[in-house]
């Protein structure tokens, strides 16, 4: 659902302005699911919300993302 859902906002958005923008995504980003967000084409970067509220929550995002690149 994600990837689709960004891949139809960044459409939009290259159509209004003309040119390819980064696009970030923030739907309940966690632990579970920053892995597999950050390896679709479309999504650009994560905003991560409540999940990295506990410096551990961040630092586990960011390690299973990098892991993936």
């Amino acid at each position: 659902y994600a990837e689709a859902r960004q891949a139809e906002i960044i459409a939009a958005a290259e159509h209004v302005l003309g040119r390819r923008v980064p696009c970030l995504y923030g739907g309940s980003v966690n632990r579970d699911n920053c892995a597999e967000l950050i390896a679709c084409p479309h999504i650009d970067g994560l905003f991560i919300g409540r999940a990295a509220w506990a410096v551990e929550g961040y630092l586990d995002i960011l390690s299973r993302c990098v892991a993936k690149l």
